[in-house]
């Protein structure tokens, strides 16, 4: 039940509870919400509280409104946004998240790695791969490269409950700005398979993102895989004048 001496506001606690509700598979893809009277008796609060919440369902592509009949349960897989750089954990503020250590080491980039970060092919990277949870079960796993002399890791401090990249940029005055991402559908091989508990040969999607800093310096190389099953993508997209380009 919402909090009300919790700082969330009210009506993105309502989201959560229904987000739970979707993603969990109390609602399936067809299904009626409550109406709104049932969802204000359920979450024991306002009409417009409800309102909120719901239409956040509705703009993130969980749900949409049919005159007449309802609010329709259109997807229950979780919607990763593409217009916006956030972190793991801000990505999934409304779930438990935590994370867990494949692998950690310093040594020298591939060709690939080296230009997409352009760097040397001499100049160590730090390479780490782990794999994320979302509320206990394995969603993702994700490898990223990044230039040593840029920030000070160890295997101690990435293998911290706590350890975000994103923050350990931040400390040292590094903004991440923008990023390029390539999307792919593949399949999964055995070691994914077992890693994200799927079967061999299962979808999966594959992303490969270039994140660059206010300077326009490449400060990271990510490759993630995520359960196909889990996850959807979702891109806003702005219809430009041709004067713009």
């Amino acid at each position: 039940m919402p909090d009300r001496n919790d700082s969330e506001p009210l009506y993105r606690q309502v989201y959560a509870h229904i987000l739970e509700d979707l993603v969990s598979g109390v609602y399936k893809e067809g299904d009626l919400l409550p109406s709104e009277p049932q969802l204000q008796s359920i979450y024991s609060t306002s009409r417009i509280t409800v309102r909120q919440a719901v239409s956040l369902l509705q703009e993130q592509g969980y749900v949409k409104k049919a005159s007449g009949i309802g609010t329709i349960v259109v997807s229950t897989k979780r919607a990763l946004q593409l217009d916006k750089i956030i972190s793991f954990k801000e990505e999934n503020r409304d779930k438990e998240t935590n994370s867990k250590q494949i692998s950690f080491s310093v040594h020298s980039p591939s060709p690939l790695i080296a230009g997409q970060l352009r760097i040397g092919k001499n100049v160590p990277v730090y390479d780490h791969e782990r794999i994320r949870f979302v509320d206990g079960k394995p969603i993702g796993i994700q490898r990223v490269y990044v230039p040593e002399g840029l920030i000070i890791l160890d295997e101690q401090l990435v293998s911290g409950p706590d350890f975000s990249l994103y923050e350990t940029f931040q400390k040292k005055d590094i903004i991440v700005t923008d990023a390029i991402e390539e999307i792919e559908a593949r399949n999964a091989d055995e070691r994914t398979a077992n890693l994200l508990h799927l079967k061999k040969g299962a979808a999966i999607l594959f992303l490969s993102r270039i994140t660059f800093d206010q300077n326009r310096r490449p400060v990271e190389v990510a490759e993630i895989v995520y359960r196909a099953d889990r996850y959807r993508y979702k891109v806003h997209l702005n219809n430009k004048d041709e004067s713009d380009y």
